[in-house]
């Protein structure tokens, strides 16, 4: 799987996990790959918007899921996600700037 299929894919399937930790690393590694790479992250980013543009259901699936999810995280939820992120960078404003540049 390439890498801008491999965000489509965590973003369309995150909310169907039973375990919560395993959203949070979906979440994160969405994240992680769209942003914390350099070009390969610029890359995977290109790729993805392509796929979106071929997949436009899919591709409204995807901004449904991470929509709900931003709206309705608790300061719980965006603790947890946090945590996740060995390196501290991930912050509630990168992963929110991250996903609009994504959505949109």
């Amino acid at each position: 799987m390439t890498p801008g299929a491999w965000i489509f894919h965590k973003g369309l399937t995150f909310p169907k996990r039973k375990s919560s930790l395993k959203i949070f690393i979906d979440l994160y590694g969405i994240w992680y790959v769209s942003s914390q790479l350099g070009t390969f992250s610029d890359h995977a980013l290109n790729e993805f918007k392509n796929l979106a543009k071929q997949h436009p259901k899919w591709f409204k699936t995807f901004q449904k899921n991470l929509q709900s999810w931003l709206e309705n995280a608790s300061p719980g939820d965006w603790s947890k996600l946090e945590s996740q992120d060995p390196s501290g960078r991930l912050r509630r404003l990168n992963f929110e700037q991250i996903m609009k540049m994504i959505l949109f």
